[in-house]
């Protein structure tokens, strides 16, 4: 009787809960509308803080992010965690990545053909469309130019352009080729939370490994980066591939993974250095692969692919020994902001702690200490790796952050089991974290929330479902522009720019005429913005999403739009705005002070890189050809 009870509540539970979620998902909108056309809308102004009627764009996608994504995320999250207590705790890899996958695509089907989203546009994308448009010349490519200078050779060396541009050629149908991308991105999600959870099964018991890899899957950076067709899934999921069989000691295998995972983005290099100096330590402490000639060379065949990668970025893909947003200690400024730092000074504190302590008190052998906490030993050596290498690096991404995020996790549990000698308090203390990482699901708590910077701030929301407004906007603007003025030439922002020039990425189903401005750009597709006497202004559609200028240029006026341009459609989704617009007054005046600081700074040899923030210009526009 109690066990039918049971079941009675928890299917009661599963179906009140999946019912919630769906009504909030689809039912919010439509009420929010409902109220806009009554003309409700004191309750709306009061819970975002206007106190005038704004377009509804602006309160439907104010709710999406303080309320009803938030809420639905939560609803989903909860479901998927009672399911898994209740049916998945003795589940095989197999079974559990499935049911994972089957999570994703039930609960963000709507991102299913969404097309790809910042700087994955003008990076593996750009060079993925280079590729499909001049039939694989990889030699060619080599010689073209980087990406700060507004180039298609961005990776070179990274099998995903290559991926991708397979797609491009094989897949014409973009609605079918976006769908297999994000099915696939699903799969390497699923693959991750799995190979956590087993990871987790080697120190903990079914609850708490299950738990903590559903904590994986709610933090906000793995729910924005899996939406997303970009480099990062993919790279973390060979990653943790590699340290799941590095856990498991088939350290050829780890290799193997570690490889693959570099070869889909170069930051993964990391990875290869985890298994190189696990390997080294294996080969001469651990009891079973001591002295092993495949532990040794699984390390050594690492170690040789870094120093073989290391060549290639800094003197063939680089010139001269240098690497963008690469140098000595150059990321500590952005390292010490983070609280994953902290966090992981903290467990690292803890673990070293417990090891004196065996070392010491219990007096064990080395070797003995290194079996005992062998796993632990990977995961905060592959989390001090990542921290080693962009301690060195300003490109501080919150998705490079992705590739840390289950890592250090795994180091803070630790510390905590170390501390707190109650699993079932641990639990509690997961779950809770959980709850708040749904929450957090849309930016909540981020410091710079109110950045106005809208031409550039696709960087800073793609570390939470803040990217789905994001991109929303995005896709609005390019079928308004690209079905109300196909033959207009469109003049944009870099990323957007690419939307327009490129139809295989989805915005537009013809490539537009496309200018960049603000920007260099180097691709036969996109011109730059060489000011109004170049173009047709009665067929010219600039794009203009609010920008968030420096201080000292304020004072020349507004921008990118004037009041004495001609507003074509203002577009609005919560806090973001996009005007189309006709005249580009402001932008040509923004060209005319660009033009003159970057000479002045050029002729007085202040300009450390030309092609930052040069708006458009190369040093031919000077008279000084390169």
């Amino acid at each position: 009787m109690p066990n039918k009870i049971n079941r009675i509540l928890f299917w009661f539970s599963f179906i009140l809960l999946i019912s919630l979620f769906y009504a909030v998902k689809f039912l919010t909108p439509q009420l929010i509308q409902k109220f806009y056309l009554a003309n409700n809308l004191e309750l709306l102004n009061e819970l975002f803080g206007v106190n005038i009627k704004m377009p509804l764009g602006f309160y439907l996608g104010r709710m999406e992010e303080v309320l009803s994504g938030p809420l639905s995320m939560l609803l989903g999250g909860a479901t998927f965690l009672i399911l898994s207590l209740k049916y998945f705790k003795d589940a095989k890899f197999r079974i559990f990545f499935f049911a994972t996958f089957i999570f994703l695509i039930l609960t963000k089907f709507e991102i299913l053909f969404y097309p790809p989203f910042g700087d994955s546009i003008g990076g593996p994308f750009l060079e993925a469309s280079w590729l499909y448009r001049n039939n694989f010349d990889y030699l060619s490519l080599a010689k073209q130019e980087g990406f700060i200078k507004g180039g298609p050779k961005i990776y070179l060396f990274s099998v995903y352009p290559t991926y991708l541009a397979l797609m491009m050629k094989y897949v014409t149908n973009i609605k079918l080729n976006l769908l297999i991308h994000h099915l696939l991105v699903f799969a390497g999600g699923a693959a991750i939370i799995a190979c956590i959870r087993e990871i987790l099964l080697k120190v903990a018991d079914k609850k708490t490994a299950i738990i903590f890899a559903l904590l994986v899957l709610s933090m906000p950076i793995f729910n924005s980066q899996v939406e997303v067709i970009n480099m990062e899934i993919p790279m973390l999921a060979f990653a943790t591939l590699a340290i799941y069989n590095l856990a498991n000691k088939k350290f050829l295998r780890a290799c193997l993974f570690a490889i693959i995972a570099t070869m889909v983005k170069g930051v993964a290099i990391f990875i290869c250095g985890v298994v190189f100096a696990v390997g080294i330590m294996a080969f001469i402490f651990d009891k079973e692969y001591k002295l092993k000639k495949t532990t040794l060379a699984a390390s050594l065949i690492a170690l040789a692919f870094i120093a073989a990668k290391l060549y290639l970025a800094f003197f063939v893909l680089n010139e001269a020994g240098n690497a963008d947003m690469v140098g000595f200690l150059e990321g500590w400024y952005k390292l010490k902001k983070f609280a994953e730092t902290y966090l992981f000074i903290f467990s690292a504190i803890v673990f070293i702690d417990i090891l004196f302590f065996e070392l010491i008190r219990h007096k064990l052998r080395i070797g003995e200490i290194f079996n005992k906490h062998f796993v632990a030993i990977i995961m905060f050596v592959t989390a001090l790796g990542w921290f080693a290498l962009f301690i060195n690096s300003y490109a501080g991404f919150p998705r490079y952050r992705l590739l840390l995020m289950p890592f250090n996790l795994f180091c803070v549990f630790y510390a905590l089991r170390y501390l707190i000698k109650s699993e079932r308090l641990l639990r509690g203390i997961i779950i809770s974290a959980i709850v708040l990482a749904l929450l957090c699901s849309y930016g909540l708590f981020h410091a710079d929330k109110k950045e106005i910077d809208q031409a550039q701030d696709h960087v800073t929301t793609e570390r939470s479902l803040e990217y789905r407004i994001n991109i929303k906007i995005n896709m609005d603007v390019a079928k308004y522009v690209s079905e109300s003025f196909p033959t207009n030439t469109v003049v944009a922002p870099y990323i957007m720019a690419n939307m327009f020039a490129y139809h295989e990425l989805g915005y537009v189903k013809e490539d537009m005429n496309t200018v960049v401005y603000g920007f260099h750009t180097a691709v036969k597709e996109i011109d730059s913005f060489q000011g109004l006497d170049k173009i047709n202004l009665a067929k010219t559609v600039y794009i203009g999403p609010v920008t968030d200028l420096p201080v000292h240029l304020k004072h020349f006026g507004e921008y990118p739009v004037s009041p004495k341009d001609f507003v074509l459609k203002e577009f609005y989704l919560g806090n973001r705005k996009t005007t189309v617009f006709r005249g580009g007054i402001a932008v040509e005046r923004m060209r005319l002070v660009g033009k003159q600081a970057l000479k002045q700074l050029l002729g007085k040899g202040l300009l450390k890189d030309f092609y930052v923030h040069n708006f458009g210009m190369d040093k031919s526009y000077f008279g000084q050809e390169e």
